[in-house]
């Protein structure tokens, strides 16, 4: 894929944002002056984008496209002996790199110069300690990919090295060279193993994450319930017996609305069925949500099936999703769907097993950022003020984590938010009691 052939706007995935804001600052030392690179796609970064088309001569649209981004890359050459907010990102990514050849202090001098050189020659570059389109273009590439395999060489593979042989969870002590051999290889298993993932030597979006040492690691669900519990909410979950979840089936499996929206080709009896009774309460206050959470599977030749479903404490069905997910590689397709009680579509998301991990492990990161903000700052007091904090569905999403889904990160915080989070926001009466 050619990162600047592509379309980043306020749907576009956080590492892209993250990548045009970047570039952004490097074109205009002043851009982006209140927000910088926060992933963010928002009025600022929106108000930048036009400038840039408007000086330009571009369609001033503010959607960063193909032409907006081959320009930017066009225009963007860094050297030595400058100085500024772009030449402190060229300094930060460097450092990303395991390039310690200069300080981030935003001038471009003898040490960031042999940095740039570094790179260069690690990536099959012309060599010049000058930072121009086609070594920003290589480093874009790398920072934003979240995928490194056997065969694989660069700065990217030298990082995973330098991460494998700092880690703490196994005893990890490989050649730094930048190429992922069957030694790396090695390595990576046995990273995975030690801290239980899927074990196949690939450093993916899950791996990748977990050997990141600058506090990337998602906040486990154990932290996040603890942290609520120590700022008044409760979160619980409790498997229910086999009665409560065979009536539940049934109301499912009879539900019209569901058997009208279930995936073609799939059988229509459910397998696998788990159901949990999830509650969030205020300890201080009077105030109560509980909701029953089904989880189960439909067999499909050739693809997986998950179901997911919220009934009320009526046993009235709220909400439903489906996650068809065509294979096991991170390549292959997954389609999840959510729909309300009456079948109507709320949402549906399209996309590989690949970003759709990714995707999830941001907004476990983003929860470990706004937990140290809040932390830094003062506590929250009510599940209204955590919603709002975030989004509605988060606390939901981080309960149904920990109770499991079956399918583990591709479908953990994203799904429960869509088919159960809002249920909560709205039961709770959050809207009105922000507005008070």
């Amino acid at each position: 894929m050619n990162i600047d052939n592509q379309i980043v706007d306020a749907e576009g995935r956080k590492r892209f944002i993250e990548m045009l804001q970047k570039q952004l600052i490097r074109e205009n030392p002043s851009a982006l002056p209140i927000y910088g690179v926060d992933g963010q796609f928002g009025s600022e970064t929106r108000n930048w984008v036009n400038r840039f088309q408007e000086r330009k001569g571009l369609k001033v649209d503010g959607i960063a496209g193909p032409e907006t981004l081959g320009r930017l890359r066009e225009d963007i050459v860094q050297r030595p002996d400058t100085s500024g907010r772009g030449v402190e990102i060229l300094q930060e990514d460097l450092l990303w790199f395991f390039i310690q050849q200069s300080a981030i202090d935003g001038q471009y001098g003898p040490g960031t110069t042999q940095g740039v050189r570094d790179f260069q020659f690690l990536n099959n570059l012309v060599v010049d300690g000058v930072a121009g389109p086609n070594t920003l273009k290589k480093m874009d590439e790398l920072i934003t990919s979240i995928l490194t395999q056997k065969g694989d060489s660069g700065s990217l593979v030298l990082r995973i090295q330098n991460q494998l042989n700092d880690q703490g969870e196994a005893d990890i002590s490989i050649e730094v060279d930048g190429e992922f051999g069957p030694e790396t290889e090695e390595a990576v298993r046995v990273f995975q193993d030690a801290t239980e993932q899927r074990v196949d030597g690939i450093a993916g979006p899950v791996t990748m994450n977990l050997l990141d040492l600058e506090a990337l690691h998602p906040t486990s669900p154990e932290t996040i319930q603890q942290f609520l519990l120590d700022n008044g909410i409760r979160i619980s979950t409790a498997s229910q017996n086999q009665d409560i979840t065979q009536k539940l089936t049934d109301l499912l499996a009879l539900d019209s609305a569901f058997k009208n929206n279930v995936p073609s080709g799939a059988d229509n009896e459910l397998s696998s069925v788990a159901v949990s009774l999830m509650t969030i309460e205020a300890v201080d206050e009077d105030k109560e949500v509980q909701l029953y959470h089904l989880t189960a599977s439909l067999d499909e030749k050739n693809q997986y099936i998950n179901v997911q479903a919220v009934f009320n404490l009526d046993e009235k069905l709220e909400q439903f999703a489906f996650i068809v997910i065509e294979g096991d590689l991170y390549e292959s397709n997954a389609r999840l769907m959510y729909y309300d009680e009456e079948g109507n579509l709320i949402d549906q998301l399209s996309d590989t097993l690949l970003e759709l991990t990714n995707a999830d492990l941001d907004v476990q990161k983003d929860i470990t950022g706004v937990i140290s903000g809040i932390q830094a700052q003062s506590a929250m007091h009510t599940f209204c003020d955590w919603t709002a904090t975030l989004l509605p569905g988060t606390v939901c999403g981080l309960a149904l984590a920990a109770f499991g889904t079956g399918i583990g990160a591709v479908v953990g915080s994203v799904v429960c938010g869509k088919i159960g989070g809002d249920i909560m926001y709205d039961e709770w009466e959050c809207d009105q009691y922000i507005e008070d």
